[in-house]
This record gives structure tokens, C-alpha cells and sequence, in this order.
């Protein structure tokens, strides 16, 4: 893998973070120190389903259950949702799943705002099903973790000076955005013969996936390339 840094004023003014729509949430401080990158969730919507779950108090109680936030070094997702939301995902075939469109976020923002991320659902069926490890459904008192798998969709500008998490929505990779379209632009191909799923061999893909890391005032952002 390789990695693109950028330091000080590039790690804002890039083509990265210049390609989409900038959405700060507030990552809130303990006992006047700064801690995490904590998150606010408010809301979990599927309009597809007509589902909206909310009342995550697990992320109000920030500094004593840590439960609720976004690292870079956590290699997976987790949400909040019963289990049987995850298993929804296995059963529910890829094109119910295209038309049903995504799981929308809803986080709390600066000045009491609110801020909204949009994850797929097909996306999210291909972290839980090929690549075990990557989706959770921890349970509506469970964790709230945005781990690595998130740079695939937005850029994350971690501020520890101005106590801020930035998302900008970013262009699929080329192969999220062959497995959204379907099998047959080389997304996850059903195997007739022995009923199993698999991906098809590609070369390398540029995906989208930027981190940005605040030390101070000192920024660094960076694009993964696999």
C-alpha cells in the first residue's frame, strides 16, 4: 500500500478535500481536556425500509462509556442496531438492496447542526458478508465505532485544535462502485456452481480513502492506494 501526505494548509485546500461537501461534528471535550474523537449519534435511517431508530443515550454519557466515535486505527464499523438488521443485509438480495439505497447517520454538528452520512446498503452487505470483521451490529446500547472501512466513502479531517471532525463525501472507489453496480461491471459475482460468493481478480483499484491526522496545530492527511 502506499500513502499521499499533506502538511499544514494543503492538508485543506487539496483535490481531495475540495470534491465534495464539508460536514463537521462536534467531537466534545471531558472534563476540559481533550480526550477522543467523540460523536454525537442521534439517528440511524433506512428510507428504503421506513426504519429510523434513535435514542443512542450511550453517546451522551461520551466520558464515561466511550462508545461513540471515529479512529482510523480501528479496522472496522460497528452501529448500533439489533443483529437482526446485519442479517437483513445477508438475505436480502443485491438488487432489493440497490433499490433500497442506504443507511443514513445522523450526527450531531457544531452549533447544534446536524450532519448526515450516507453508506449504501449493497456497500455495507459486501463489508458484512466477504469481509468478516469489517460490519457489527452491536445492539441499539452498543458501540458506535467509524473505523478504517469509512475512508472508503469520505475524507475525515481530524481538528484537535478547533475540536472537530470534518467529512467530505468522496468518488467511490473503482471497486465499490463496480460491486454497487453489479456483477456484470465486475462487483460480486454469485458462483452457480457451488452457491458461493466471490470477487472477481482485478488489478489494482485507487481507493478513495484519505485520512487526516491533527497533532497541535500540525496536519497531515493522507490517500490509501491498494
Amino acid at each position: 500500500s502506499l500513502g499521499i501526505f499533506f502538511g499544514g494548509n494543503m492538508a485543506l485546500n487539496n483535490t481531495f478535500y475540495n470534491s465534495g461537501t464539508p460536514q463537521v461534528a462536534a467531537t466534545p471535550n471531558c472534563w476540559g481536556e481533550y480526550v477522543s474523537y467523540f460523536l454525537i449519534l442521534k439517528s440511524i435511517r433506512v428510507p428504503g425500509l421506513n426504519m429510523t431508530q434513535s435514542g443512542f443515550s450511550q453517546c451522551n454519557d461520551y466520558c464515561s462509556n466511550a462508545q461513540c466515535y471515529t479512529d482510523s486505527g480501528t479496522s472496522y464499523l460497528s452501529v448500533p442496531l439489533p443483529q437482526s438488521e446485519c442479517n437483513g443485509l445477508v438475505n436480502t438480495d443485491d438488487d432489493t438492496l440497490k433499490k433500497m439505497g442506504s443507511m443514513l447517520l445522523d450526527i450531531e454538528g457544531v452549533n447544534g447542526n446536524t450532519i448526515t452520512l450516507s453508506l449504501p446498503l449493497l456497500w455495507l452487505a459486501e463489508q458484512y458478508v466477504t469481509h468478516p470483521g469489517r460490519l457489527f451490529c452491536s445492539g441499539t446500547s452498543g458501540d458506535f465505532i467509524l473505523g478504517f472501512p469509512i475512508f472508503q466513502h469520505y475524507y475525515l479531517a481530524y481538528d484537535m485544535k478547533s475540536k472537530t471532525v470534518t467529512f467530505v463525501d468522496l468518488p467511490l472507489s473503482n471497486e465499490t462502485e463496480a460491486f454497487i453496480n453489479g456483477p456484470e461491471l465486475g462487483g460480486i459475482n454469485e458462483s452457480p456452481s457451488s452457491g458461493t460468493t466471490e470477487s472477481p481478480s482485478s488489478g489494482n483499484h485507487v481507493h478513495s480513502t484519505i485520512g487526516f491526522l491533527a497533532v497541535g496545530s500540525l496536519v497531515l492527511a493522507f490517500q490509501y492506494i491498494s
